[in-house]
Protein backbone atom coordinates (compact mmCIF):
# COMPACT_ATOMS: atom_id res chain seq x y z
CA UNK A 1 0.00 0.00 0.00
CA UNK A 2 3.14 2.60 0.87
CA UNK A 3 4.50 1.36 -2.34
CA UNK A 4 1.21 2.34 -4.62
CA UNK A 5 1.10 6.20 -3.07
CA UNK A 6 4.36 6.94 -3.82
CA UNK A 7 4.42 5.13 -7.26
CA UNK A 8 4.27 8.07 -10.18
CA UNK A 9 1.86 7.86 -12.57
CA UNK A 10 4.08 5.96 -15.08
CA UNK A 11 3.79 3.10 -12.28
CA UNK A 12 7.66 3.68 -11.31
CA UNK A 13 8.81 4.73 -7.83
CA UNK A 14 10.35 8.43 -7.88
CA UNK A 15 13.91 8.71 -7.44
CA UNK A 16 15.09 8.67 -3.75
CA UNK A 17 15.80 12.21 -3.55
CA UNK A 18 11.86 13.00 -4.42
CA UNK A 19 10.92 10.47 -1.80
CA UNK A 20 13.29 11.77 0.88
CA UNK A 21 11.58 15.02 0.20
CA UNK A 22 8.08 14.02 0.49
CA UNK A 23 9.39 12.46 3.69
CA UNK A 24 10.84 15.60 5.36
CA UNK A 25 7.76 17.44 4.00
CA UNK A 26 5.21 14.83 5.91
CA UNK A 27 7.32 14.45 9.01
CA UNK A 28 7.21 18.73 8.98
CA UNK A 29 3.66 18.20 8.30
CA UNK A 30 2.87 16.20 11.41
CA UNK A 31 4.75 18.02 13.58
CA UNK A 32 2.93 21.18 12.80
CA UNK A 33 0.06 19.44 13.70
CA UNK A 34 1.48 17.72 16.92
CA UNK A 35 1.80 21.37 17.81
CA UNK A 36 -1.30 22.39 16.97
CA UNK A 37 -2.98 19.86 18.98
CA UNK A 38 -0.69 20.46 22.03
CA UNK A 39 -1.49 24.37 21.69
CA UNK A 40 -5.56 23.20 22.18
CA UNK A 41 -4.69 21.12 25.38
CA UNK A 42 -0.62 20.93 26.47
CA UNK A 43 -2.01 18.29 28.93
CA UNK A 44 -3.78 16.32 27.12
CA UNK A 45 -1.91 12.41 27.87
CA UNK A 46 -2.80 10.80 24.43
CA UNK A 47 -1.10 13.47 22.14
CA UNK A 48 1.50 13.87 24.55
CA UNK A 49 2.27 10.21 24.42
CA UNK A 50 2.00 10.00 20.49
CA UNK A 51 4.03 13.39 20.35
CA UNK A 52 7.05 12.03 22.56
CA UNK A 53 6.79 8.72 20.24
CA UNK A 54 7.22 10.38 16.76
CA UNK A 55 10.22 12.53 17.95
CA UNK A 56 11.44 9.06 20.00
CA UNK A 57 11.19 7.56 16.41
CA UNK A 58 13.21 10.82 14.89
CA UNK A 59 15.94 10.63 17.96
CA UNK A 60 15.20 14.07 19.03
CA UNK A 61 15.69 12.74 22.38
CA UNK A 62 15.28 16.48 24.26
CA UNK A 63 12.08 17.35 22.48
CA UNK A 64 10.60 13.78 23.42
CA UNK A 65 11.58 13.99 27.04
CA UNK A 66 10.02 17.56 27.28
CA UNK A 67 7.09 15.89 26.06
CA UNK A 68 7.31 12.76 28.10
CA UNK A 69 7.79 14.76 31.92
CA UNK A 70 4.25 16.27 32.36
CA UNK A 71 2.85 12.64 31.73
CA UNK A 72 5.05 11.69 35.07
CA UNK A 73 2.38 14.11 36.47
CA UNK A 74 -0.76 13.17 34.71
CA UNK A 75 -0.30 9.44 34.87
CA UNK A 76 1.84 9.21 38.15
CA UNK A 77 1.18 5.14 38.65
CA UNK A 78 1.80 4.43 35.01
CA UNK A 79 5.72 2.89 35.32
CA UNK A 80 5.96 3.24 31.12
CA UNK A 81 6.22 6.72 31.88
CA UNK A 82 9.19 6.62 34.13
CA UNK A 83 10.70 3.91 32.44
CA UNK A 84 10.50 5.96 29.04
CA UNK A 85 11.70 9.19 30.99
CA UNK A 86 15.17 7.19 32.20
CA UNK A 87 15.28 5.62 28.73
CA UNK A 88 15.45 9.22 27.44
CA UNK A 89 17.71 10.66 30.00
CA UNK A 90 19.62 7.42 29.39
CA UNK A 91 19.91 8.49 25.61
CA UNK A 92 21.08 11.98 27.01
CA UNK A 93 24.10 10.61 28.72
CA UNK A 94 22.62 11.84 31.62
CA UNK A 95 23.21 8.80 34.55
CA UNK A 96 21.59 10.26 37.88
CA UNK A 97 18.53 11.57 35.98
CA UNK A 98 18.48 8.30 34.41
CA UNK A 99 18.37 6.41 37.24
CA UNK A 100 16.12 8.25 39.36
CA UNK A 101 13.57 7.67 36.86
CA UNK A 102 13.71 3.97 36.75
CA UNK A 103 13.76 3.85 40.52
CA UNK A 104 11.03 5.40 40.27
CA UNK A 105 9.38 2.33 38.32
CA UNK A 106 10.48 0.38 41.32
CA UNK A 107 8.58 2.03 43.81
CA UNK A 108 5.81 1.33 41.51
CA UNK A 109 6.73 -2.24 40.55
CA UNK A 110 9.84 -3.53 42.84
CA UNK A 111 10.51 -6.57 40.32
CA UNK A 112 10.99 -4.98 36.52
CA UNK A 113 13.50 -6.86 35.78
CA UNK A 114 14.36 -4.94 32.36
CA UNK A 115 14.38 -1.61 34.82
CA UNK A 116 17.01 -3.46 36.99
CA UNK A 117 19.14 -4.52 34.50
CA UNK A 118 19.08 -0.45 33.20
CA UNK A 119 20.46 0.51 36.14
CA UNK A 120 23.14 -1.87 36.27
CA UNK A 121 23.84 -0.40 32.81
CA UNK A 122 23.98 3.05 33.91
CA UNK A 123 26.73 1.91 35.86
CA UNK A 124 28.60 0.59 33.22
CA UNK A 125 28.17 3.23 31.20
CA UNK A 126 29.98 5.15 34.37
CA UNK A 127 33.03 3.04 33.93
CA UNK A 128 31.96 2.24 37.94
CA UNK A 129 31.88 -1.95 37.60
CA UNK A 130 31.89 -2.46 41.61
CA UNK A 131 28.59 -0.20 41.79
CA UNK A 132 27.09 -1.85 38.95
CA UNK A 133 27.83 -5.83 40.88
CA UNK A 134 25.96 -4.06 44.12
CA UNK A 135 23.18 -3.30 41.53
CA UNK A 136 23.17 -6.24 40.20
CA UNK A 137 23.23 -7.63 43.59
CA UNK A 138 20.08 -5.73 44.83
CA UNK A 139 18.71 -6.94 41.97
CA UNK A 140 18.64 -10.23 42.46
CA UNK A 141 17.04 -9.77 45.88
CA UNK A 142 14.24 -8.14 44.58
CA UNK A 143 14.06 -10.39 41.37
CA UNK A 144 15.56 -13.58 42.23
CA UNK A 145 14.22 -15.94 39.83
CA UNK A 146 15.34 -13.88 37.02
CA UNK A 147 17.66 -15.21 34.65
CA UNK A 148 19.60 -13.04 32.95
CA UNK A 149 20.28 -10.70 36.19
CA UNK A 150 22.42 -13.94 37.09
CA UNK A 151 24.56 -13.92 33.77
CA UNK A 152 24.47 -9.79 34.08
CA UNK A 153 26.49 -10.51 37.81
CA UNK A 154 28.66 -13.32 36.09
CA UNK A 155 29.80 -11.28 33.07
CA UNK A 156 30.31 -8.34 35.80
CA UNK A 157 32.82 -10.87 38.08
CA UNK A 158 34.80 -11.65 35.23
Amino acid sequence: MQRRRLESRSGQLPPPGDRQAAAQRDMEGLRSSIGEALNLNPLHPPTLRFAARIYRQQEDWKTALQLTIPLATLVPRDSSIFSDIGDLYFKLREWEKSAQAYRSVLEINPGHSTVLAKLIGIQEQQGNLSQALREAQSALLRNPSEASLYFRQGSLLE
